[in-house]
């Protein structure tokens, strides 16, 4: 009975906190609470007309704090802006995905904006895994350069609220890059976590 008053106290203050909930709407008293609307948090989609489809906006900045001496920087800051529309249901879900690199002038190389885009697919295997597959293609930095695009793969598996690990693999589809890619990314969320 202790671990259950334990629980039911932790998603009562869960809810307190974020808002959210399957009882989100009603107070602690079971008095219907009066909600404002609000944007979503970062890492949060925005979905269209309470359906699973979703928008994402993104911008992006990378600011330049590696030693151009050592070879670590270009000694520039790069701005990106991204969109993602996507389909995002219980077994799985697809998305597209378009941006433009906005990139900083440096000195001896002919460095260019370019736009990218992406699609892809990920499938739920369990209660707390995923599966995905995509394809994501730029525009050269370089002027004159190949356009970059790859496929890739992995393999998401939740392992609490707070921590996430993601096996990925990707193989480049020309000389722009690489010929194989791994990744392993162990990633801790500490807000809204329980």
């Amino acid at each position: 009975m202790a671990a259950q008053t334990k629980q039911a106290r932790k998603r009562w203050m869960r809810r307190e906190r974020t808002g959210h909930g399957p009882d989100s709407r009603i107070d602690c008293a079971g008095r219907p609470r009066c909600e404002q609307p609000r944007w979503p948090r970062s890492g949060e989609s925005t979905r269209i007309g309470g359906s699973a489809t979703y928008v994402d906006i993104t911008a992006r900045t990378r600011l330049s704090t590696g030693d151009e001496d050592k070879g670590l920087g270009l000694g520039a800051t790069d701005y990106g802006l991204s969109a993602e529309l996507g389909y995002n249901a219980d077994g799985g879900g697809v998305y597209l995905l378009a941006g433009r690199r906005f990139l900083g002038k440096v000195d001896g190389l002919d460095r260019e904006d370019g736009w990218l885009a992406g699609v892809g697919a990920w499938r739920n295997v369990g209660e707390r895994t995923s599966i995905g597959a995509g394809y994501d293609w730029r525009e050269s930095s370089i002027a004159g350069g190949r356009d970059p695009s790859e496929v890739y793969a992995y393999l998401n598996v939740r392992m609490s609220d707070a921590w996430r690990v993601n096996l990925s693999a990707s193989t480049g589809l020309n000389d722009a890059n690489a010929d194989y890619g791994v990744g392993l990314t162990l990633t801790w969320r500490a807000i809204g976590a329980d």
